[in-house]
Parts: structure tokens; sequence; C-alpha cells
């Protein structure tokens, strides 16, 4: 079980080296993250008929386990 901790709207060319460190993919860089997430974006765009662009909005969120401790 978790628990939301914070929830947040976000340009994707705004998500901040902290927040790609902590999602914990990968090698934990940020280089990696954005590379990875753009793969995955603009695949997922193109199979729902929409284009990915830096600005796109992203839900943020954050948590932490509550269950079991």
């Amino acid at each position: 079980m978790i628990q939301l901790t914070s929830v947040e709207v976000c340009p994707f060319n705004q998500v901040s080296e902290e927040f790609a460190h902590a999602e914990g993919e990968g090698d934990r860089t940020y280089a990696w993250w954005k590379e990875a997430h753009i793969k995955f974006f603009e695949w997922y765009a193109n199979e729902i008929g929409v284009v990915f662009e830096p600005e796109s909005e992203l839900i943020l969120e954050r948590f932490k386990k509550v269950y079991p401790s």
C-alpha cells in the first residue's frame, strides 16, 4: 500500500533532475530519464493520435510505502 505525498502538474521540459533521480530508473541521471521518457511519450502519443512536445504537461506523483512497513 502506498500513500501519495504530493501531486504536481509540470511541463516535460521542466521536470527537475531531483525528480528524475527519485524516480529510480536506469542510471538515475537526468539524461537517461529524459531520453527514455521522450522515446516512451513519443511512442504513446503516436498510438493515441496526438503530438508529444517538450511543453506537454505531466502529472508528477510522489509517494511513500506505508504497508507492509
